[in-house]
């Protein structure tokens, strides 16, 4: 489904046959694809396969490998001239935790508390 999304979002309206998907797929991508939820259940055993987790959980082995002077893997962004402006997210890891949960956890008691839900209890 995901290489779906991406042609008809990023590349062209989806081709009426199959086989026009397949051709269009190997002229985008002519090195090769990864399934990476394929790998994720089957080659590295990880409790979960959507993307987010396991670009997580591989950072923090690789940052784990880094402090322990093993080899690891160092990515570096170029710098983009302004027009091409876009967006970026932070992807690296936190510092330390983030300390909204214990806010949410209050705010959600005091809500529920004077809910009628938490009345009808």
């Amino acid at each position: 489904m995901d290489t779906v999304f991406l042609y008809h979002s990023f590349y062209l309206a989806l081709p009426p046959s199959l086989q026009t998907f397949l051709a269009d797929l190997n002229e985008l991508f002519p090195s090769c694809v990864y399934d990476t939820k394929f790998i994720a259940e089957s080659k590295a055993s990880l409790p979960a396969s959507y993307l987010e987790y396991v670009f997580r959980n591989r950072q923090r082995d690789n940052a784990r490998k880094e402090a322990q002077g093993r080899q690891f893997i160092s990515i570096q962004f170029l710098q983009y001239n302004q027009e091409y402006s876009i967006d970026h997210g932070n992807c690296a890891l936190r510092k330390e935790p983030a300390k909204v949960a214990s806010d949410i956890c209050k705010n959600f008691a005091v809500i529920s508390t004077q809910s009628s839900w938490a009345s009808m209890r």
